[in-house]
């Protein structure tokens, strides 16, 4: 019961919080923070994972077919 008591208290405060959200001044700063984040999330993994994307050389082994 403490424990549902607690996740009201702070759902009810959640959203004393985001009543700037009703504004549009308030979702348009969210959303662009949003899509930031996401933009740069996405230029980190791009650059992290570059190198690992590379195709893999062809090496010519006598002696064996090459698939």
């Amino acid at each position: 019961m403490c424990k549902y008591n607690e996740f009201l208290n702070t759902k009810n405060f959640l959203l004393k919080k985001l009543s700037i959200f009703s504004s549009n001044e308030g979702q348009t700063l969210y959303f662009n923070v949003l899509r930031l984040q996401i933009y740069i999330f996405f230029l980190i993994e791009k650059n992290f994972l570059k190198p690992f994307m590379k195709k893999p050389e062809i090496q010519n082994i006598p002696g064996s077919t090459n698939i």
